[in-house]
């Protein structure tokens, strides 16, 4: 049996609404597909200030190109290379993150992922 890593994992740096140096990309995806070092350094622009929605869009959100305000999560910021894919700064709108001891997750919707749209 094949055995897929679906996240990485590493205990984040949180301060106030900021979860400091998420990876964003790395150079090959779970599907195999492979992104060279320079291509991701040249797409940087594109991820500064991205948003990050919790969900996939539905088929409606497809359609109209849109998506539903209650799924923005945040914005990335300080977005850079350093040979490993690209990292960034996931800023949270909204009130700062709660204390760990206070925190809360919500139940998950049915396939959901965070992810930055296309600009």
């Amino acid at each position: 049996m094949k055995t897929q890593h679906v996240l990485e994992y590493s205990q984040p740096t949180i301060r106030g609404n900021t979860i400091e140096r998420v990876k964003i990309i790395g150079l090959e995806s779970a599907n195999g597909r492979r992104y060279p070092a320079a291509v991701l350094q040249a797409a940087v622009p594109l991820y500064e200030s991205a948003p990050v929605f919790i969900c996939h869009p539905d088929p409606r959100e497809k359609r109209r190109g849109s998506r539903m305000l209650r799924d923005h999560l945040g914005n990335l910021e300080n977005v850079s290379g350093n040979g490993n894919g690209l990292f960034g700064d996931l800023r949270i709108k909204g009130h700062p993150w709660p204390s760990r001891s206070s925190r809360r997750r919500p139940a998950p919707r049915s396939g959901s992922r965070t992810m930055p749209t296309s600009r």
